[in-house]
């Protein structure tokens, strides 16, 4: 007979998976056991009785200790405000195993609350969360997220201060900003003064139609050593993808003036 003291020293001891400990389900429905399963690891929930499952003040501490633990609580605590609440300030992961549903729980100021927390979380919101500007702002407001632009709503990214001020911290955005705002030149020129390439490519066709003609001065550089500059004028009214690829690979773009008396021309 496995006395539960030794069960005990072999979850305090063990260095890899418990799962294997002897007596470890013979005792699951003990306290002492519960705690320090608890203590080691809060998906240690996973081997405690249904019990222990369905208790509030251990599965709180499971959920504080790992937020993705609460999948192993029962389905009525799952469902508990103050359980979710601590699961996904812990680790936004936790959402993986809750119902969307759960943010009916929660007014949008706690929302917030949880976006500051972990800005992942907004990839898990109910759209009318993330179709919030304020929520949005504050995702993006860490460089680090702004990949997340990409995925946001229309309405969103159709937004043009937010859009200026996304591009001007990352110009690769630019291919993710509202098609009414790839029709305006104060956004395209922040972009173009950053990447010409990216900029043309992503522009819209009505724009670079009321452009007319974009020349630029294109540095082709190899160990630090300027070749050849040459100034190439761009219509942008026909070009190939495949041309601009090759013409601007590596290569440093800024404007300069349309008067030049050797253009080379793209059609």
């Amino acid at each position: 007979m496995i006395r539960k003291d030794e069960v005990l020293q072999s979850i305090k001891e063990a260095k890899t998976s418990i799962s294997t400990i002897d007596g470890l389900e013979q005792f699951n429905d003990d306290i002492d056991i519960a705690n320090v399963l608890i203590e080691r690891s809060g998906t240690y929930l996973e081997y405690l009785s249904d019990r222990f499952k369905d208790d509030k003040e251990i599965v709180t501490k499971a959920v504080n200790s790992d937020g993705r633990s609460i999948r192993y609580a029962s389905q009525s605590l799952q469902q508990n405000k103050d359980i979710i609440e601590v699961a996904i300030q812990n680790n936004s992961a936790a959402l993986d195993y809750l119902s969307l549903s759960l943010f009916d729980k929660f007014d949008r100021n706690e929302i917030i609350k949880f976006v500051k927390s972990d800005s992942n979380i907004y990839v898990k919101l109910p759209y009318k969360y993330k179709e919030d500007l304020q929520i949005a702002r504050l995702v993006l407001s860490s460089s680090s997220k702004l990949y997340l632009y990409r995925d946001m709503p229309e309405e969103i990214r159709d937004n043009k201060e937010l859009a200026i001020s996304v591009v001007s911290e990352n110009f690769s955005m630019y291919q993710y900003i509202s098609d009414r705002l790839k029709n305006d030149k104060e956004i395209f020129d922040i972009v173009f003064a950053k990447n010409c390439e990216l900029a043309i490519e992503h522009a819209s066709n009505q724009l670079l139609k009321a452009l007319g003609s974009i020349t630029v001065e294109v540095s082709r550089t190899r160990t630090s050593t300027i070749e050849n500059v040459c100034k190439v004028e761009i219509l942008a009214t026909e070009f190939k993808e495949s041309d601009l690829e090759e013409l601007f690979d590596e290569e440093n773009c800024s404007i300069v003036s349309e008067d030049y008396e050797d253009e080379y021309v793209i059609n």
